[in-house]
C-alpha cells in the first residue's frame, strides 16, 4: 500500500528524425511512500509511460501531453540544451492555448552523463525502483541501463535519470530531508545530479 503518488514525465529530445539518429525518449516515474515501511518507492510507469521515436516537435508535444493526461502526472521534465528549449516553450504554449496548467520543468544537464546516472544509482541498488518486466518499452529501458555507458543508445537512460531525479527531489521534500550535493565545474551546486 502506498500514499502520496507523484508522477513525472521526463523527455530527452532529439533534433534529428533520421532513423539512425538518437531518439526522442520519454520515461515516466511515480514516487510514493510505502505505508508499512515508510520508505520511498519509485515505479517506472507502464502502458505508454515509456516511449521513444524520431518525432517532429509537434508530435513530441502531443506525446508528452497525452502521457501527462493518461498517467495523471504532476509535471513534465524536459532537457533544454541548445534547440531543445523550443520543445519546453511549445509545451508551455500548448498549455496556455488550451487553458491548461501543465507544470514544465526545464533542466540543463551537466555534460557528464555517467555522473548524472551515478547520482540515482543507489536507488536502483537498494531495490527502491520497480520495473514492469512485461512492458516491451521498459525492457528496452532496462537494456539501455545494463549497457550504459557503452550501448548504442542512452536516450531512455537520460529521460529515466531526469524523471527519477525529480521524483526523488519530491520525495525528499515530503520528508524534510536533505540530499547530497554534487559539485559541478565552476563551483555550481545542485542536489542529487549534475543538472544546473
Amino acid at each position: 500500500m502506498s500514499r502520496g503518488l507523484h508522477t513525472l514525465v521526463a523527455c530527452d529530445p532529439a533534433i534529428s528524425k533520421k532513423e539512425t539518429a538518437d531518439y526522442t525518449a520519454v520515461v515516466s516515474v511515480s514516487a510514493c511512500t510505502d505505508k508499512s515501511t515508510g520508505k520511498q518507492r519509485y515505479y517506472v510507469r507502464s502502458s505508454g509511460g515509456v516511449s521513444r521515436g524520431h518525432w517532429p516537435i509537434n508530435r513530441t508535444v502531443g506525446e508528452l501531453v497525452r502521457i501527462y493526461d493518461d498517467l495523471g502526472a504532476s509535471g513534465i521534465v524536459i532537457e533544454t540544451t541548445a534547440y531543445q528549449e523550443a520543445l519546453a516553450d511549445e509545451v508551455v504554449r500548448y498549455s496556455d492555448e488550451h487553458h491548461r496548467n501543465i507544470p514544465v520543468l526545464a533542466v540543463k544537464p551537466d555534460k557528464d552523463k555517467e555522473r548524472r546516472a551515478s547520482a540515482v544509482a543507489p536507488l536502483l541498488e537498494r531495490g527502491e525502483v520497480f520495473f514492469d518486466h512485461d512492458d516491451p518499452m521498459q525492457r528496452k529501458l532496462m537494456d539501455e541501463l545494463f549497457l550504459f555507458p557503452t550501448g548504442n543508445h542512452d536516450d531512455l537512460v537520460d529521460a529515466f535519470v531526469y524523471a527519477l531525479t525529480e521524483a526523488k527531489r519530491w520525495a525528499i521534500g515530503q520528508h524534510g530531508q536533505t540530499g547530497p550535493k554534487v559539485v559541478l565545474p565552476g563551483g555550481q551546486r545542485r542536489q542529487y545530479t549534475g543538472m544546473v
